[in-house]
């Protein structure tokens, strides 16, 4: 993981519905209902977005972790 953010998206738009969902450029997306979730930029340009209800508890959590890499 490069970097990660919290976002708001839509993802019908962007992914046509939700549960695992890939789009045209390659994004992969792991959903369940809601607006809300994790951007993961991986190495080679490759974007994962983790749906949840408490994006701020998991960058603390992504945060906690990452200095020990």
């Amino acid at each position: 993981i490069e970097d990660y953010q919290p976002i708001v998206y839509n993802s019908l738009l962007l992914f046509g519905g939700w549960g695992i969902r890939m789009n045209f450029r390659g994004d992969i997306a792991y959903n369940i209902g809601g607006n809300q979730g994790i951007e993961l930029k991986l190495k080679h340009k490759k974007v994962i977005i983790v749906g949840t209800k408490r994006p701020e508890e998991l960058v603390k959590a992504l945060d906690s972790i990452k200095g020990t890499r």
